[in-house]
């Protein structure tokens, strides 16, 4: 205490202060109401009339809305308030708290401490939203609204705000409507009734919104705008809603390409290759049809993935084993950003840039599909005839599937390419997912840039055509408010927390599930009443119906059994141990797995002059059906 008199005595108030807080219990209870009396009273003088907390919430209020001058003026007007709040939300080492005290004094100590937020937690370095910046708003604008519930409303804005920037994580079920997706009519009357929630602006003019669906229903749903574009009734007219592509179906479709172009059962007998994979560790559900099976599927990737990689690290670390340590006299840190960049380095599939520069070169140009009036390819010829609908047909799916690409690349090892090829591809379809999970959505449409190339060498053109629609739509040819929407509103998170995102055609599909077995269990008494009971059921309700009666009822007379479900550390153990003696990374001359000699782990667009050609009519599509929709 004499340390802190004398403190006291010096007007190092700071010092003093923090030296009662830390060796006195009744200074500690003291310092408490002294906060919560001075933030009381900051909040009663608070002038409403520097800080705006009653915006009206509006289109207007939405396009306008920043963080910043709202930061600023808090900090300005209840400084005591905010800087409580940004150090409560300051992460802070368990030992460094020396004394037990009650909640609302963690506060104090931070203050005391000064351990506030860093400035990268409010805006980075290019003046962006920092992390925990909606968390700070929020319990900020609380705050106010409690003590100001009619003269503050500005927690209705962060919220909006915050729903319209990052995608709302709370799922309403509009129930079941008897029409079939599958038809343009019935996509027509289904967004016919999606009308209703389609928000309007003062001159009661429909406020475009997203409607997100998988690969056939944004293809009907372009259909159907067009369709209704020429109604005469403004009602019928389908403006307001605008169709984007879903990430799950996408997701499927990649990894039946992958699975045709490493699964093949000629390759039974050669180890390392992913068919002998499958058999080896008895991932007896994984086919080649991936339709049938694609959470196994998913698994046995990520298996194989996580194999490989530990594979290459013990080969480029010079270990024999998971538990063995390498020789590093430095930072582990730098030695784990070596080894990945070697990892990434070693098994980057070779681009053929030329074949690149074909499509992108002179864009302004027009490129015929075939440029030998001699040559009778007949679907060249077809193409430059077909509609955009058309286009859209499975036809040249099939003729698309049998490309084989040239490459003039012979390493003599195609064990290596291979090996080499299988992993790059099983890390990007794991940075895809987790791109997804993280509702990273400047990643997710990296991801369907990359994606075009396979969209186009498989033969997908309905996915070329609908990946075109949404990079187009988010470099410009929609408004800004909408590319923002397309970015970041494409996944629900059903479970709440950071990464357990989820793509909303995925989410339809749990729906979609449900609701058939519900209609099952309905035993063909399909009728009106007894088809919207079931779709009622559907999501949380259904649910939270049937942990009740199994928490009440059903777990008296059967328990239920805890998922036996392990991890693949075990298995990635056995997988090294096995795979690490077959040298899979090593160069060595005229080597491959039957069924694939001459493969090669190589980047290049087949026939390039006809994917430019069918880029720039995909771009006149837009064009005309934009003119067509303003009109």
């Amino acid at each position: 205490m004499d340390k802190a008199v004398q403190a006291l005595r010096s007007s190092h108030y700071f010092s003093a202060f923090k030296c009662l807080y830390g060796k006195s219990k009744s200074a500690r209870q003291g310092f408490a109401k002294l906060i919560k009396y001075a933030v009381r009273q900051e909040i009663k003088r608070l002038d409403l009339g520097v800080i705006n907390l009653s915006k009206p919430l509006n289109e207007d209020t939405l396009d306008e809305f920043s963080w910043k001058p709202f930061i600023d003026a808090s900090d300005k007007c209840i400084p005591i308030l905010t800087s409580a709040i940004k150090a409560a939300l300051t992460p802070t080492p368990r030992k460094e708290i020396k004394v037990a005290m009650h909640d609302s004094l963690i506060i104090i100590y931070f203050l005391l401490n000064k351990m506030c937020l860093r400035p990268s937690a409010i805006y980075d370095e290019k003046n962006h939203v920092g992390p925990l910046l909606p968390a700070y708003g929020t319990l900020l604008a609380n705050i106010l609204h409690v003590r100001f519930p009619t003269r503050v409303n500005f927690m209705q804005n962060i919220v909006s705000v915050e729903m319209y920037r990052s995608g709302c994580n709370h799922k309403v079920n509009l129930g079941v409507l008897k029409e079939n997706p599958a038809s343009c009519r019935g996509v027509i009357e289904i967004m016919k009734f999606l009308k209703q929630y389609i928000p309007l602006d003062r001159n009661a003019m429909p406020i475009p919104v997203v409607c997100n669906g998988d690969q056939l229903s944004v293809e009907r749903m372009v259909t159907g705008r067009l369709a209704m574009a020429v109604s005469e009734e403004a009602e019928d007219q389908l403006v307001g809603l605008i169709p984007r592509p879903q990430g799950f179906h996408k997701r499927c479709i990649l990894l039946q390409d992958c699975m045709n172009k490493f699964f093949d059962g000629k390759s039974a007998g050669s180890r390392g290759s992913l068919f002998q994979i499958r058999n080896h560790f008895k991932f007896k559900n994984v086919k080649k049809k991936t339709s049938d099976c694609i959470n196994d599927t998913q698994d046995f990737w990520t298996f194989v993935t996580e194999g490989l990689v530990c594979v290459l690290c013990c080969k480029l670390l010079n270990i024999t084993s998971l538990e063995e340590i390498p020789d590093h006299d430095g930072d582990i840190t730098d030695l784990l950003k070596h080894t990945s960049e070697q990892i990434v380095n070693m098994i980057w599939p070779v681009i053929n840039k030329e074949s690149f520069n074909t499509v992108i070169e002179d864009l302004d140009k027009i490129i015929p599909y075939n440029d030998n009036e001699e040559a009778t390819d007949e679907i060249d010829e077809l193409d430059d005839t077909l509609n955009y609908e058309e286009i859209f047909s499975d036809d040249e799916d099939i003729e698309n599937n049998t490309r084989h690409v040239d490459v003039d690349i012979d390493d003599g090892d195609h064990v290596f390419m291979y090996t080499c090829s299988m992993l790059w591809h099983g890390l990007k379809m794991m940075a895809d997912k987790d791109a997804e999970r993280e509702n990273d959505g400047l990643a997710m449409l990296s991801d369907w840039k990359t994606d075009m190339v396979s969209f186009w060498e498989n033969g997908h053109n309905k996915y070329l055509i609908l990946g075109h629609r949404l990079l187009a739509a988010v470099a410009g040819w929609l408004p800004q408010r909408l590319q923002e929407e397309l970015t970041w509103n494409s996944t629900a998170n059903l479970s709440s927390g950071p990464g357990n995102n989820l793509a909303l055609d995925l989410v339809n599909e749990f729906q979609n599930n449900e609701f058939k077995s519900n209609l099952r269990n309905a035993h063909g008494q399909y009728s009106d009443r007894q088809v919207q009971r079931c779709s009622r059921l559907v999501g949380s309700l259904g649910k939270g119906i049937e942990n009740i009666f199994e928490s009440k009822i059903m777990h008296q007379y059967c328990r239920k059994a805890k998922s036996s479900r392990h991890s693949h550390k075990d298995l990635v153990k056995k997988f090294v141990k096995i795979y690490l003696p077959e040298n899979l990374f090593d160069r060595n001359v005229r080597k491959h797995h039957p069924g694939f000699s001459g493969f090669n782990n190589a980047v290049v667009l087949n026939k390039p002059e006809k994917l430019s050609c069918r880029l720039k009519k995909y771009s006149k599509v837009l064009e005309d059906e934009a003119y067509i929709l303003e009109d």
